[in-house]
Parts: structure tokens; sequence; C-alpha cells
């Protein structure tokens, strides 16, 4: 009766060793974790400001355009200014002036539709380019969030392993709140976010496109 009595004493102090090395595991998971997550919001904040630098070339070229458009139609008021003082000559005179301004302003007209042309092509790819850069940063997030849960999942299998079949209630409590739970409730989240935030960065480009 006392040898099983110290057998269990025995047995429930290895059990107490063992998850107090679960527990510290589990905690040195949570820490790996919390540094992952600060590492996303890092890269996310980076990414905003590149998001932000992009804006504002794409706001700079607006401007320039719209002072473009606006030197254009200056020269098409001289032009019909000058053609309207032109109309008092005589008509030998106005045949080959209205020919000239006509040809004037034709030429006016193709210079500015090439103008507009290649404005709006760099500003298509400006566009091309923020798609671009917006479907990389959530690549590589997704990627980082799957390698996360990874390895927390790989982590709880392996802590998993080492307990015995006697350990196992006191495992399963653990892993009711396990850092695999905490990891893919990190994961939606974030992906949630990142749709939210993706969708409202397509929104406002298409607006400032228009």
């Amino acid at each position: 009766m006392s040898s099983e009595l110290e057998s269990l004493k025995q047995r429930i102090t290895e059990l107490e060793t063992n998850n107090a090395k679960l527990e510290a595991e589990k905690a040195e998971i949570e820490i790996k974790n919390a540094e992952l997550l600060k590492q996303v919001i890092k890269k996310d904040a980076k990414h905003d400001a590149e998001n932000v630098k992009l804006g504002a070339t794409i706001e700079k070229l607006k401007y320039e355009n719209a002072e473009l458009k606006d030197r254009i139609t200056k020269v098409k008021q001289n032009q019909l200014q000058n053609d309207s003082a032109k109309g008092t000559q005589d008509k030998r005179n106005i045949t080959p002036n209205n020919n000239l301004s006509n040809f004037n302003s034709g030429a006016v007209h193709h210079e500015k539709l090439l103008k507009e042309k290649e404005m709006d092509n760099f500003l298509l790819e400006a566009h091309k380019i923020i798609v671009s850069n917006e479907i990389n940063h959530r690549k590589k997030d997704v990627e980082n969030i799957v390698q996360m849960i990874a390895d927390g999942i790989k982590k709880d299998t392996q802590l998993s392993n080492k307990a015995t079949p006697c350990d196992v209630i006191s495992i399963e409590s653990l892993n009711q709140n396990s850092s695999t739970d905490l990891l893919l409730s990190l994961a939606q989240l974030f992906d949630k976010a990142d749709d939210a935030k993706y969708g409202t960065i397509r929104t406002n480009q298409k607006e400032i496109l228009r």
C-alpha cells in the first residue's frame, strides 16, 4: 500500500513537471506569435506608405494633365481670336487663311489627343503598379500566416506526442486555449481585415483614374 502511494505521488510529480514544461513552451509560442504579428503590422505600415507615395504621384500627374489641358484650351482660344481678326480680310485672303486655320486647329486637336493618350497610358501603368503591389503584398501576408499556422500546429503536435496516455486530460485542457486556436483566429481576423482594406484601396484607385 505504501509503495503504491509513493508510486502515485511520483506519477503526480511527473505530471506536474510535464505540465509546467508544456506551459512554458506554450508561453514561448505565444511570444513568437506576438513577434510575428508585429512583423506583419510593420510590413503593412510600409505598404501603406508606398501606396500613399503612389497616390501622391498620381495626384501630381492629374494636376499636370489638367495644366496641359488648360494650355491647349488657351492655344485654341488664341487661334480662334486670330481667325476672327483675320475675318475682315478680303475673300481671296480668307480662303487660304481658313484652310490654314483648319489645318492648325486639326494639328492642335491631334496633339491634344496624343498628349491625353500618353497621360492616360501613364495613369493606367501607375494603376497596374498599385494593383500588382497590392496582390504581391497580400500573397506574402497570406504565406506568412499559413507558415505561422503550420509551425504552430507542428509545435502542438510535437508537444502532444511527448505526453503519455495519462497526460491526455491535462493536455486537452491546455489545448482548448492552445496556440493553434490563437493562430487560426489571428489568420481569420487578418484575412478579413485585409479583404476589407484591399476592397477600399481598389475603390479609391478607380475613383482616382476617373
